[in-house]
């Protein structure tokens, strides 16, 4: 008998799942499986087409008291793309991404800058991943749109291949 790594679920999630000696408990096929699904789930980047973002943007919330006459808003639960120098709406308009580009699930909103608001600060020396409601990512000097929640994504790659048949007869 082939002899695997065991696998032990120590939770209903099967990326808890950590490797014991002895004898597989699992057949080969079920034994694999679980292994590809524990690997995909492991720092998986999501792939977009760059060609074809969606943004959409979330349910509208006040980000509460503020300096001046325009309110601050959020906008939970978007898709924002992003790069480290071109705002959501520059792709939105067909701008190619230059970059890291980045997929943020909170977009801010002031009419004088999101900085505006009581309770956050918009940053453009800070990693957009690292970005949080308290301390938002901002493209350069730009803090009138300001992000949080943001993920790298990395573009498709498009490949064309030519495949020659040469028959003889």
């Amino acid at each position: 008998m082939m002899r695997f790594p065991r696998i032990l679920l120590t939770g209903k999630d099967p990326a808890s799942a950590r490797v014991a000696e002895g004898r597989m408990a699992l057949d080969p096929f079920r034994w694999l499986l679980l292994v590809f699904t524990i690997l995909c789930q492991l720092d998986a980047q999501d792939v977009v087409d760059c060609a074809d973002l969606t943004f959409t943007k979330g349910t509208e919330d006040s980000l509460g008291s503020y300096n001046g006459n325009y309110e601050v808003f959020e906008y939970l639960d978007s898709i924002m793309y992003i790069t480290e120098t071109q705002h959501w709406y520059t792709l939105r308009d067909g701008d190619a991404p230059v970059g890291t580009l980045y997929r943020c699930g909170v977009l801010a909103k002031g009419g004088w800058g999101v900085p505006q608001a009581h309770c956050c600060t918009c940053s453009f020396g800070i990693d957009p991943t690292e970005a949080t409601r308290t301390t938002m990512f901002a493209i350069g000097e730009h803090r009138y749109s300001c992000y949080y929640e943001c993920e790298e994504v990395v573009c498709a790659t498009t490949t064309t291949t030519t495949t020659t048949i040469t028959a003889t007869v």
